[in-house]
């Protein structure tokens, strides 16, 4: 888990050496917690996979993926997990795993700069510095 700006984290994982033939997706589970406790439903992003990756043999038990989860709460905390669906059925999530996003301080733009000083260095180039 990453945590990628105040609204957003990244999940990745690798896809298991066994049972690779009978894996059709995989479902993100995330859900915001507050004092240990789920504040919301869990919600649920399904990654699946593509009859062309299943078939052509791309997955030899390296394969990893890598997922956004966007629109969240600034300086919240989530809990996530993962689990593969194929099949023969939903398999068990992953165990749960806790990340934040970044505080709202953090993703406000560097303030502007103060006092620029414009030099000309010729008649088609100029340095500016602050």
């Amino acid at each position: 888990l990453e945590a990628l700006n105040c609204t957003a984290f990244s999940v990745r994982w690798k896809m298991p050496r066994r049972h690779v033939s009978t894996i059709t997706g995989y479902k993100v589970f995330y859900t915001e917690m507050k004092n240990g406790r789920p504040v919301a439903t869990t919600s649920i992003m399904e990654v699946p996979l593509s009859l062309d990756m299943l078939t052509t043999g791309q997955f030899d038990g390296q394969a990893s993926f890598d997922v956004d989860i966007g629109n969240l709460k600034m300086n919240a905390k989530y809990r996530v997990s993962v689990g593969a669906y194929g099949w023969a059925g939903e398999g068990r999530p992953s165990m749960p795993r806790d990340i934040s996003t970044a505080s709202h301080e953090m993703c406000m733009p560097p303030s502007p700069p103060t006092q620029p000083v414009v030099i000309a260095v010729s008649d088609t180039e100029l340095a500016l510095s602050w």
